[in-house]
């Protein structure tokens, strides 16, 4: 008999599997999801089907497996859904998966304590008296012998109900229930210490300590201690208990009773003994020295200080006390302090591991990396120290650049103590800087889960989810963060970048605004190991939040005020280079030499090596990590008035990348066409003769700009940037110029030119500095730069007219070469900062035109020196939080050298400034200001004192480059300077009075010397205020009266305002109306008012993928002469810009 097969029944059968197995893996089933046991201690098992086995780091544990604990045991489980599960001692628990349809656990006795990161469905929890409905990230339950429950809620809602009552329970809040009784909500729970045996306690004995006990009691000691850092707690105890009946009413036996009460999670019998200990033995400072470190653990920084020092009075050369002063000085970012303390504990106990550890650990925040070393390699091989050394050297090959040195030592450090958040930090990071994210992740989750009551682990971990993609998460890690210590500004940071990111900078800068304040506007960092010294990687485009609110001012000033704290601080270098940029006084060299500073301090990160703005992508890499950022941009600028019309179309393509070394590059190319066509056309009649003149001219120019620019940390104290830029430009010319002259519209004279030619141009420039530590906290900047000009043309001109023709040739060469050397030193000695430095200026210049005509040849060849050197002294002294003062002088020497004609000038130029805070919010600001400019060129100090450019050449400046080498500025300057505490409004006012003069020789032939002086007044008044959190808007007022080139006085006022929308459109409006005006000494010139609108729009798409800009310009000139003169002016330009 043949059987036959039934298909349609095998392939319902399949697809019903497949169903299955797909809907199983969907759900999270928990056999394909168990939880693993991440650490645990001696006398914990792990029960499957009846069968117990000791629990090790590494085990899974699935549905209906059974936990249990003896006196000494504790276990760690980490959960398929990111939360972590505390398992006391003592305690039976039964596991029942993570389902979230029907998860019921378990707790039959003993305390359990679970952490997640994120609240997920309702699940509930069962003991012998109550059932415990919980939705929450946070919360506690201990169990007695007799079945009393008591459930304490830190973060979340749990529901506890029996068949006698039932409550709801809030965060912070706390309930009991007694056999045969409904529960009852019994009090408020106290964060601080409620679970407290879920910490981590700090246990110190130095070799002195141990031997205050009798000769005996030694050696037991020593092997206790010996089997708690080998996690034997019950051999600890054993030995303990062996020594109660000779021993056990001294001081050492009740020190190393309350120790191991203090590891095992006992706290409040630990303080018993500790202070039984101290009543023993008055004279001993360890047991109020691990009262401190207790106090300390529970985040009692105050308490924890003050107890440090009584136990140091107690007995000022003991070790113990002193890394307990040192450990609660460094909570409280005491650092050099604490690292004295540390420094003092190495010194009084040779050969102690723990004050070894401690003062490396300090040395490595203060970033003495050599120091830290040093330290590291005189720890013993002790395996108690073994955990903490690896540590260490994890986090000193991240200082030192290299994450893939670092992922080891903390791999190390993880596998011999599973409990220690830093080390599952420091992997966390590493990986991440090493592009593994999801691992990386994974190990930021766990060290967040083990010590879910420091704030920095939280922070650290939103930005990771940040980097992730993961915003809700980010953000739920953020909010967690500010809950766990309200005085860290760290989150606030994190928090205000992602909020500029997503086009929402009025709330961003709100968030700025909460991180300073409460850094009492020092730092934005606390430093956990220094995790934040990639800090240039997050701060590199906050300039970029108060340009783009379009507070310029504020800009200037907060950033000043940042470099008053901390003058290396490369992020308010770079928010002032932005700033000084977009100033409309144009100080262009003070926007240069904070260019240059912020090179040499930045970071060799992705955001840090790019300083354009148009080039900087809007993403904020908030990890340090390789990888490379690519920018195209094709643009397209058109204007017109009545006489000229210019076309622009341009294109960019910029590519910054991050190594796998610490070093990072920024490469960019652009080619520009440039289209200018000038057509200017006027009859004039007189007594019946007219006269017609023509003016027409186009010009075609092409130029092509490269630049390159890499920063490399060659060591932690030493990081090097070269640089360069190149361009060439090609340019065709072409125009005629007509003259005709007319009687009753017959030509009766006529002429001529036409003109032909055309230049090129090649202009190149290299520069490289070096910033390292020399000694100490001195640090060198060196810096050269070296600058070729090349330009040359050809032009031919046809004259021709009724009565005769023509022909010119003129020809031009001319070439430049610059040298810059410079160094200064740089040091920050707590509330003074010293500068001295020096700089010299070497140019030459030779310029050869030729003429030649039908009958004539003339050749014209200049040549010119150009030489300065400048060196300098300043001493800032910060005497308060509210006062500053900055003086310093600079020898300034100059000579000029033109074909046989020289001259030169010699002057000291001091200044000086002071800064005043009288009030919250309010700020007094005066200087004086006496410079040599010398040249245009970049300098090695702080451009400005007391928040006024010390470098006072402008763009907008007049002088010659001959005259620039000996203008001598004196100015005096005041300013007031508003910001309202709880709000961003920035308002102020400055004055400026500034004498000029210079001198320079008069033409060629003459060999006399022309002196110029000249003076200037000018008022500024700024309001700038974010009216809504999408709407802000400033107002500027400008006064200024000068006298060279020409007696003028003009008023200006410029409006702006920005409306910022969700879905990434920024709408932006700038208005201006100036007004000038000839002095009453300069009768030849003419008033002239200019009104000018500049509306714009920004579009991001595609996850700020893509961004299109639009910006449209419509100027009004009036010039009040003879006759009105009218001109509009008016241009477009459009943008489309993408990110990859």
């Amino acid at each position: 008999m043949v059987r036959k097969t039934n298909f349609s029944g095998w392939l319902r059968f399949l697809l019903l599997s497949l169903f299955i197995s797909l809907l199983m893996d969907s759900t999270g089933f928990s056999a394909a999801n168990p939880a693993e046991i991440v650490s645990v201690r001696p006398g914990a098992s792990l029960v499957i089907d009846s069968i117990r086995n000791d629990a090790e780091v590494g085990n899974e544990v699935n549905t209906g497996n059974i936990l249990e604990t003896d006196r000494f045991g504790r276990l760690s489980l980490l959960l398929p859904d990111h939360a972590l599960l505390k398992i006391g001692s003592d305690t039976r628990f039964r596991y029942e998966g993570v389902d979230e349809e029907s998860r019921k656990w378990f707790l039959d006795k003993g305390k359990v304590w679970l952490r997640g990161l994120f609240q997920k469905r309702a699940f509930d929890v069962q003991t012998p008296t109550a059932v415990v409905g919980v939705r929450g990230t946070e919360w506690y339950m201990t169990v007695e012998e007799n079945g009393s429950t008591t459930v304490g809620v830190v973060d979340g809602t749990v529901a506890v109900e029996n068949p006698h009552g039932s409550l709801l329970l809030q965060a912070r809040e706390l309930a009991t229930v007694q056999p045969g009784r409904p529960p009852v909500k019994s009090a408020y729970l106290t964060p601080d210490n409620a679970v407290n045996w879920t910490l981590r306690y700090r246990g110190l004995w130095a070799q002195s300590d141990i031997e205050r006990a009798a000769a005996e009691f030694r050696p037991d000691i020593q092997a206790a201690l010996q089997a708690y850092h080998l996690n034997d707690l019950s051999e600890a105890y054993r030995l303990l208990d062996r020594n109660r009946e000779s021993f056990g009413t001294t001081a050492p036996w009740r020190a190393l009773a309350g120790f191991l009460e203090l590891v095992s999670g006992n706290d409040a019998e630990a303080r018993k003994l500790f202070r039984s200990a101290a009543d023993s033995d008055p004279s001993w400072a360890l047991p109020v020295a691990h009262l401190s470190l207790m106090e300390l653990a529970e985040n009692r920084q105050a308490t924890a200080l003050e107890t440090s020092e009584r136990a140091l009075a107690v007995e000022p050369d003991s070790s113990v006390a002193l890394i307990a002063k040192s450990y609660a000085l460094k909570a409280g970012l005491k650092l050099e302090k604490a690292f004295s303390e540390a420094l003092r504990a190495v010194e009084k106990s040779h050969g102690f591991d723990q004050a070894l550890l401690a003062a490396a650990a300090l040395a490595l925040e203060m970033e003495d990396l050599k120091r830290c070393r040093e330290m590291l390699a005189e720890v013993s091989s002790d395996p108690s120290a073994a955990p903490e050394r690896e540590l260490l050297y994890g986090f000193l090959s991240l200082r030192e650049g290299s994450s893939r040195d670092a992922t080891p030592h903390f791999a190390e450090a993880v596998s011999l103590d599973p409990e220690q958040p830093d080390a599952w930090m420091g992997l966390g990071i590493a990986l991440f800087r090493t592009g593994r994210v999801e691992p990386g992740l994974d190990a930021m989750a766990k060290a967040a889960l083990i010590a879910p009551q420091i704030s920095s682990y939280q922070s650290y971990l939103a930005k990771a989810f940040f980097e992730a993609g993961q915003i809700d998460e980010a953000r739920a890690g953020l909010n967690r963060a500010k809950r766990l210590d309200p005085k860290d500004p760290t989150p606030y940071l994190y928090e205000s970048l992602w909020l500029y990111e997503i086009h929402r900078p009025g709330e961003a800068i709100r968030s700025l605004q909460t991180a300073r304040s409460l850094n009492d506007n020092r730092a934005v960092f606390r430093s956990r190991y220094l995790l934040d010294q990639d800090q240039a990687v997050l701060m590199s485009n906050v300039s970029q939040i108060y340009n783009q609110l379009g507070f310029d001012h504020a800009s200037v000033q907060e950033a000043a005020d940042a470099l008053r704290w901390n003058p290396t601080n490369e992020a308010a270098h770079r928010r002032l280079y932005f700033a000084l940029t977009f100033d409309p006084a144009f100080y262009q060299q003070a926007a240069d030499s904070e260019l240059l500073l912020s090179k040499l301090f930045v970071a060799p990160t992705l955001n840090g090596v790019v300083f354009d703005e148009d080039s900087l992508t809007p993403y904020q890499h908030m990890f340090e990590r390789p990888g490379i950022d690519t920018v195209i941009s094709t643009g397209y600028f058109r204007s017109a008035d009545q006489n000229t019309e210019t076309v622009n179309p341009s294109g960019t393509a910029s590519l910054a990348g991050k190594l796998e070394i610490p070093a990072a590059f920024h490469m960019q190319i652009s080619a520009l066409k440039n289209e200018v066509e000038t057509k200017i056309e006027t009859l004039q009649t007189s007594g019946g003769l007219n006269m017609h003149t023509l003016q027409r001219s186009d010009q075609d120019q092409n130029t092509l700009y490269y630049k390159l620019f890499a920063k490399w940390q060659a060591t932690p104290d030493t990081g090097l940037f070269a640089g360069g830029d190149f361009t060439t430009s090609e340019t065709d010319l072409s125009g005629l110029n007509r003259s005709t002259q007319l009687v009753d519209d017959v030509a009766v004279s006529r002429m001529d030119a036409f003109s032909s030619g055309e230049t090129e141009s090649n202009l190149g420039n290299l520069d490289a500095g070096v910033n390292t530590r020399i000694f100490g906290r001195t640090r060198g900047l060196f810096h050269v730069s070296y600058k070729n000009d090349l330009h040359k043309g050809d032009t031919l001109q046809n004259i021709e007219s009724l009565f005769y023709s023509s022909e010119q040739t003129n020809r031009f060469d001319l070439d430049g070469t610059q040298w810059i050397l410079q160094g200064a030193l740089w040091q920050n000695l707590a509330d003074h900062f010293f500068e001295l430095g020096l700089r010299h200026y070497a140019k030459d210049a030779a310029t050869l035109s030729l003429t030649e005509g039908d009958t004539f040849r003339t050749e014209h060849y200049q040549a010119e020196d150009f030489e300065y050197v400048s060196g300098f002294f300043s001493h800032l002294y910060r005497s308060s939080e509210n006062f500053s003062t900055q003086w310093g002088i600079s020898i300034d020497s100059s000579e000029y050298r033109s074909q046989e004609r020289e001259s030169d000038r010699t002057t000291a130029n001091p200044f000086a400034g002071i800064t005043w805070d009288p009030y919250p919010g309010w700020r007094v600001r005066a200087a004086y200001l006496q410079s040599i400019v010398g040249d245009r060129s970049e300098r090695l100090q702080q451009a400005l004192i007391a928040g006024f450019p010390l470098f006072r050449v402008s763009q907008l400046d007049a002088f010659t480059e001959e005259q620039m080498l000996q203008l001598q500025h004196r100015t005096y300057a005041m300013g007031f300077d508003y910001r309202y505490p709880r709000f961003p409004i920035f308002a102020g006012f400055e004055a400026n009075y500034d004498r000029s003069n210079t001198r320079s020789f008069r033409s060629i032939p003459s060999d006399t010397l022309s002196r110029i002086d000249a003076e200037a007044y000018s008022l500024l008044f700024y309001l700038e205020a974010l009216v809504t959190e999408d709407f802000s808007t400033g107002i500027t007022y400008r006064y200024s009266d000068y006298d060279y080139p020409g007696s003028e006085y003009e008023n200006r006022v410029d409006l702006k305002s920005a409306f910022f929308t969700r879905i990434g459109l920024i709408f932006n409006l700038h208005a201006a109306y100036r007004n000038r005006r000839p002095g009453s000494d300069a009768p030849g010139l003419s008033s002239q008012e200019i009104i000018a609108v500049e509306p714009s729009i920004d579009w991001y798409l595609m996850k700020n993928k893509l961004r299109l800009s639009l910006t449209g310009h419509l100027e009004e000139q009036i010039r009040e002469s003879v006759a009105d003169d009218r001109n509009t002016f008016r241009w477009i330009r459009g943008g489309v810009t993408l990110y990859f």
